[in-house]
């Protein structure tokens, strides 16, 4: 109250805030708002960041299982193992940043063409949450076949 008495004395007027004490109310509520986050960074085709998108993955296996179907797949189009289904199908494509989008539809695999989804499924083998990684070991797990990923090229984000 007295603070409130001073401030009203030196700015001439019972009311008056200065400037400096009219942005933040102090109270409990303020640190409690949230704001939703309505657009994105990355694959803006306009304005000064360029990250296109260069791929979706994403594959729906339907009450199947993820690992088992994957395997199975394998089996069926002739290679022995991964690393031979790796060398015939994984793309010429570079360490590059994605980003978890649960929007993208899948590729339903009980329709697809068998070596679409082992391809598929190599490059989510070689996603983390936030990057797509060739170099990196192959890693088929329920969750990381079940991801939906859109992967970016990042380089014009630098450029």
């Amino acid at each position: 109250m007295i603070a409130a008495h001073l401030v009203a004395v030196r700015y001439r007027s019972p009311g008056a805030l200065p400037p400096f004490l009219d942005c933040n109310s102090g109270g409990p509520r303020s640190r409690t708002r949230t704001q939703g986050i309505r657009s994105r960074l990355l694959g803006r085709p306009d304005g000064h960041v360029r990250c296109p998108s260069l791929l979706r993955l994403g594959l729906d296996f339907r009450n199947e299982d993820p690992l088992q179907s994957v395997e199975r797949l394998l089996d069926e189009s002739g290679f022995r193992h991964r690393e031979a289904a790796q060398e015939v199908l994984l793309p010429d494509l570079p360490r590059r940043l994605c980003v978890q989008t649960p929007g993208i539809v899948p590729l339903r695999v009980h329709r697809a063409d068998p070596l679409d989804v082992l391809r598929q499924a190599l490059m989510l083998g070689h996603c983390t949450a936030w990057l797509y990684d060739p170099a990196r070991p192959l890693i088929w797990t329920r969750a990381s076949l079940l991801r939906r990923v859109e992967i970016f090229d990042e380089e014009g984000f630098y450029a």
